[in-house]
């Protein structure tokens, strides 16, 4: 196991990190109830806690539970109507997924390595 200079875990794969990125971004244009944007809020949460302490297996385990709130896993009961994502819960989603690609596209390159930004 890699440990950076802070002593704690690397966080996750870039694939890991890419994986959960779809998943949050899944979220947008979905029509769920609150009780289903209430179980989106709160695997969103973990994500967060996840990607701030870089544990991969938190990280993993909340994608998963986000992945269980889509269309095909929760629907609208007949004659209760489902409503767009919440202004906060898109908020957190768009923070969430450019940390996560933020450090897809960071994390895994290797120090000294070229960015492809350099002409030399």
């Amino acid at each position: 196991m890699e440990l950076p200079e802070q002593g704690a875990v690397r966080a996750s794969s870039a694939e890991d990190r890419g994986e959960a990125a779809e998943a949050v971004a899944g979220i947008t244009g979905l029509v769920l109830t609150a009780t289903g944007w209430e179980r989106v809020r709160r695997a969103l949460v973990r994500m967060e806690s996840a990607v701030g302490s870089g544990n991969a297996d938190v990280l993993n385990a909340a994608t998963g539970q986000l992945e269980l709130a889509t269309p095909a896993r929760i629907r609208t009961p007949l004659g209760e109507e489902g409503e767009p994502a919440p202004h906060d819960v898109l908020e957190r989603a768009n923070r969430l997924v450019h940390a996560l690609r933020s450090e897809a596209g960071d994390g895994d390159r290797v120090e000294g390595e070229p960015t492809g930004d350099d002409p030399h």
